[in-house]
């Protein structure tokens, strides 16, 4: 048996088109929760961490999503999870909205606040007048901060099916992925 030089990598399998729950091993630290950082797998279809999560026993679950066709192993070195402070807040309204800001009750003034919140920076000449033309024609269709959300009946929403025959089968069980 050779010495170890340090920490080895952990295998990690995620399935295609899957999310996975992962149990990671852990830089020793005595945080019991933190902040875990998200991690390069040397794969831009696998995310990774960008989460919170609790130590325990110096592993922690985190959620691996595989964007990809394939299945995908790489190997992961023992993470850091970084401390964070929780914020307790008093909240004293049961208002439906703790936005404070006021609405805007100028045309004017809410034409602005909407041009002033679109990113036309992407865009073309042509497609940044016609948006600005959208907006100073239908300002109401916009929302800002503060604004109730209407209800609307303008939508809507078929799936076209070959028949209208309803599927009724039983959920399939299926034993939990082995780590």
């Amino acid at each position: 048996m050779s010495p170890s030089n340090g920490p080895t990598k952990q295998k990690i399998q995620v399935p295609a088109r899957t999310r996975t729950v992962v149990q990671l091993k852990l830089i020793t630290t005595a945080l019991r929760d933190g902040y875990l950082p998200r991690i390069d797998t040397g794969n831009p279809d696998v995310f990774l961490g960008e989460g919170l999560v609790r130590n325990e026993g110096n592993t922690c679950k985190v959620l691996a999503i595989n964007s990809s066709n394939s299945d995908v192993e790489f190997g992961v070195d023992p993470v850091e999870i970084i401390p964070f402070e929780y914020v307790v807040q008093d909240f004293e309204s049961d208002s439906p909205s703790e936005v404070e800001d006021r609405p805007v009750l100028n045309a004017e003034q809410r034409n602005s606040q909407i041009r002033e919140a679109l990113d036309l920076n992407p865009l073309n000449p042509e497609e940044k007048a016609s948006v600005l033309a959208l907006v100073q024609d239908y300002p109401e269709l916009f929302l800002l901060p503060g604004d109730p959300l209407p209800c609307t009946n303008l939508v809507y929403h078929e799936i076209p099916l070959e028949n209208e025959i309803p599927i009724n089968q039983h959920q399939a069980i299926s034993p939990p992925p082995s780590t």
